[in-house]
């Protein structure tokens, strides 16, 4: 499944309407301030390319309107991070330095970071000890 997560209840509001117009369904979870927006993995790459450009468009709604809510004072303070999946079923929101990840959406999709976290988590929850040179190997046997 694809995940995306919102902060504010009126972008992922307009997310869900535009995944609606798609044809498409979303489920929407909330936890600890973050709106979970869940959707199929199986959507054409071509809609899945509207859908990411439409999230990067409305993330920037989202944080304006976070930094309206907070008002002046809180202004310097930014956040960011990404939901981890964890094989129990968790999904867990871990903290990323918010320039290193404005650095990292600026080169790859929702979907490609979500691709890399979940290797990551696989990679921890199921150790493997070899080698990458002998698990290529031994994938071929």
């Amino acid at each position: 499944m694809l995940e995306f997560a919102f902060f504010h209840p009126k972008p992922s509001q307009l997310f869900c309407d535009f995944i609606v117009s798609k044809s498409l369904q979303c489920q929407q979870s909330e936890s600890e301030g973050v709106i979970l927006i869940t959707l199929p993995l199986d959507i054409d790459a071509t809609v899945l390319a509207e859908i990411e450009h439409r999230y990067d468009e409305l993330l920037e709604l989202n944080q304006r309107l976070f930094e309206e809510e907070e008002g002046e004072q809180h202004n310097a303070y930014t956040a960011a991070g990404v939901i981890v999946n964890l094989k129990d079923g968790k999904a867990v929101y871990a903290d990323i330095d918010a320039v290193l990840l404005t650095k990292i959406m600026g080169v790859l999709s929702p979907v490609e970071v979500g691709d890399f976290v979940n290797s990551i988590v696989d990679a921890v929850e199921n150790p493997d000890e070899r080698t990458p040179c002998e698990r290529k190997r031994d994938s071929k046997k």
